[in-house]
């Protein structure tokens, strides 16, 4: 009887300590499982760190970039940022569309995001016309330290209060311009751009022309009168049409035609190519008119015209 007694305890001993036993090898392996856990989520950590210190080292390397701004308020102005490097500064060449002629459009490069703006970090010099250059007191290299930064355009002096258009600075938002890209926006062309990274529309100078056909260039001629309303209603198209395109042998002229502004050498393109009225388009190829059109154009109808040529 006592035997039975004592071989009855035992087995309700040994139930117990194997019960214990298999609770302390669960708690074990939870253990090792979070600590699993904690160490996978280090390492992604570990990983993001070091892929964005990488991005920000290979930005630095990077001579120039570019920075799309979004339209806001609805005011269709949107544009291009560009960062050059140049020596101990950094060249800043801001061009929007779509803007009213001879108004001051205040801009600056913010800390933080569009979303969030926060203080200016460094003004820029007013856009006018559809474009600002600056000349950064702060070398690229830091500049880029410094990110987020972003880019906002207001609609006037005397309306500071409405953004018109703004950018966000981010490693990933940035592009590296190609060589021929770098080209353009670096000294080359000395005439005011109106818009274009890749291909430039700018405003007719003899000497950028002259240039251009030396290069065998595509160029448009736009003539364009400062009191024709089809000119000015024509303009944001011809904008998008350059902003959009994308080969750095095409170039744009916007030529003064019968206007206040007109000088001596757009009267004699005006002659040469037989332009009877304001807002003709003429595109030449290899300094030779190769097509001349008299009418109205939407932004698809200079792609077209433009890739055909």
């Amino acid at each position: 009887m006592k035997l039975n007694y004592f071989l009855g305890l035992l087995f309700i001993i040994s139930i117990v300590s194997f019960g214990c036993s298999q609770a302390q090898v669960s708690s074990d392996e939870s253990i090792m499982e979070e600590n699993s856990m904690v160490e996978k989520d280090l390492s992604s950590i570990d990983e993001s760190m070091e892929k964005s210190a990488m991005d920000k080292e290979n930005m630095m390397k990077s001579e120039s970039v570019t920075i799309n701004l979004n339209q806001q308020s609805g005011s269709g102005q949107s544009g291009q940022l560009v960062l050059a490097e140049a020596g101990e500064k950094t060249k800043a060449v801001l061009t929007v569309a779509n803007y009213d002629e001879n108004v001051g459009q205040p801009a600056h490069l913010h800390e933080s995001s569009c979303d969030d703006l926060g203080p200016v970090a460094y003004p820029l010099n007013n856009v006018l016309n559809g474009r600002s250059e600056t000349m950064i007191d702060i070398s690229f290299d830091k500049l880029i330290s410094e990110l987020t930064l972003s880019v906002n355009v207001h609609k006037s002096s005397a309306e500071p209060g409405i953004y018109v258009s703004c950018g966000d600075i981010t490693l990933k938002g940035m592009n590296k311009l190609s060589s021929e890209e770098e080209n353009l926006i670096m000294p080359g062309y000395n005439g005011n751009i109106l818009t274009g990274t890749s291909s430039k529309y700018i405003e007719f100078n003899k000497a950028d022309y002259d240039k251009a056909i030396s290069e065998n260039k595509k160029i448009l001629l736009y003539f364009y009168a400062n009191w024709c309303p089809i000119c000015k209603a024509e303009q944001p198209e011809t904008f998008a049409a350059f902003n959009e395109l994308n080969d750095p042998n095409i170039i744009g002229f916007r030529v003064n035609y019968k206007d206040s502004e007109t000088d001596e050498d757009e009267e004699a393109l005006a002659k040469e190519f037989g332009v009877a009225y304001q807002h003709t388009k003429v595109i030449l190829k290899d300094g030779k008119q190769v097509a001349k059109f008299p009418d109205s154009w939407n932004k698809q109808r200079y792609l077209d015209e433009l890739a055909k040529a």
